[in-house]
């Protein structure tokens, strides 16, 4: 670390001071709570939610595990008025310290820049300085890890309560879309069909995101549905814009129904195939931890490599959603031309155009996850990953179902309820309501 960030924070530590805490020592005859001397060094001692380290605190108890875990810590001279930029390599001594909250966050041993003289430990996060009295070592995954109570968690880690419940606002907008086309609106036709697909898949994609920012077991399962269930959604993304292209050129009359099977097929085997592709390795799911905001969560490898299994399908397919709809556009002018004088054209040309309109803000959302997932994961190691800014932007992505919501089902109920007065000047609404389609 540069000396001078240290040095910055030199009044912090002499203000911070130490706080005593009673607790049972370990492999040390020594009464004093933090110091333990090795080598002339001086090492402090440092707090453990379980005493013994073949044990882990889970769901508030001490368990056995059969893991042999690694506490390996780096430790920077220091004393109440300095920390020094000269850096130790220890194991540390423990002593039992349980955290009484309700709330808890856990911290990485990559988040953690070392230990100074009273406990204390510095976070990546500008610099801050977390006492011995708010957390503990525990172990995830056979990994060291600081455990700490929500209060005291760093304000960037913080940002996982916030991004939390937009999700459940998302996940529930998406269920109650697909909800209402099928029990209420009784959808009948192919392209609304797609459309209650692509809001399933994303319901389906929202929670298992919510899971996977509060679980700690079962994260590969959640994970290899998260996987499959975003890739799904785009796939029907997809569908959904190559559909006006039928619908389009068939406008006389709605060939080939039996086409919704075809979709559904792809919808399952194209993420199943990519899934398969992704865990032969490691046997884990590649999910990008760009979709991970908690610290109560489940962690992947992502490498930079295996990421690339999730979000090249996801580019191809929205590459494909967008010259679909391009083309839907380009039809619908040529066709237009071609049959100025068609009855059956001249009912249907402005419910084309609506559903084009329709499918270009859901590929607006769509391009905005995607951009967003595949530039965090990209930059993850830079300041550009805590950005507000960047995090603003996620938070208005995350609520992403409550625009579907509005443009699809909100929209359309309020032409339903103020068009029956239009029916003396525009009679060409009934003939669009007969087809089945949504202006």
């Amino acid at each position: 670390m540069d000396i001078m960030n240290l040095c910055t924070h030199c009044i912090i530590v002499y203000f911070f001071g130490v706080a005593c805490i009673e607790g049972q020592q370990v492999d040390s005859t020594d009464t004093t709570p933090y110091i333990v001397s090795k080598e002339n060094i001086i090492f402090p001692k440092i707090p453990k939610c379980c005493i013994s380290k073949t044990q882990v605190w889970i769901n508030n108890t001490c368990e056995e595990t059969s893991h042999i875990i690694e506490y390996k810590n780096y430790y920077y001279e220091s004393n109440e008025t300095h920390i020094y930029d000269k850096q130790f390599e220890f194991e540390p001594i423990f002593y039992e310290h349980q955290l009484d909250c309700d709330g808890k966050y856990y911290l990485t041993n990559d988040e953690v820049l070392g230990f100074i003289y009273n406990s204390s430990f510095i976070t990546e996060y500008e610099f801050d300085i977390i006492g011995p009295e708010d957390y503990c070592i525990n172990s995830k995954d056979d990994k060291q890890v600081f455990l700490m109570c929500a209060d005291k968690v760093p304000s960037q880690i913080s940002k996982g309560q916030v991004y939390f419940p937009c999700l459940i606002i998302s996940t529930a907008c998406y269920f109650f879309s697909a909800g209402i086309y099928i029990f209420l609106l009784k959808v009948k036709d192919v392209h609304k069909k797609c459309f209650v697909g692509y809001s399933i898949s994303m319901c389906v994609t929202f929670f298992c995101l919510i899971l996977l920012q509060k679980v700690h077991t079962g994260c590969n399962i959640i994970g290899s549905i998260f996987y499959v269930f975003i890739l799904a959604s785009f796939v029907w993304l997809c569908c959904l814009c190559l559909d006006i292209v039928h619908v389009v050129r068939n406008f006389a009359e709605d060939k080939d129904p039996e086409r919704i099977y075809l979709y559904i097929a792809g919808s399952i085997l194209f993420p199943c195939v990519v899934l398969v592709i992704s865990i032969i390795p490691t046997g884990i799911p590649d999910v990008p931890i760009s979709f991970m905001k908690g610290r109560g969560m489940c962690m992947f490898k992502d490498t930079a490599t295996r990421i690339a299994i999730l979000f090249i399908p996801m580019v191809l397919l929205l590459l494909a959603a967008v010259a679909s709809l391009v083309y839907s556009f380009y039809l619908i002018r040529v066709t237009g031309k071609e049959n100025r004088a068609n009855i059956a054209w001249l009912e249907k040309k402005s419910r084309f155009k609506y559903m084009c309109n329709q499918s270009v803000v859901v590929c607006f959302t769509m391009i905005t996850f995607l951009a967003l997932g595949l530039s965090l994961s990209i930059f993850s190691d830079t300041s550009i990953f805590e950005s507000g800014i960047l995090f603003a932007l996620q938070i208005i992505d995350s609520l992403q179902g409550l625009l579907i919501l509005l443009v699809f089902v909100v929209h359309y109920l309020h032409r339903r309820m103020y068009r029956p007065c239009e029916n003396g000047i525009n009679e060409e609404l009934p003939l669009q309501e007969q087809n089945g389609f949504l202006r």
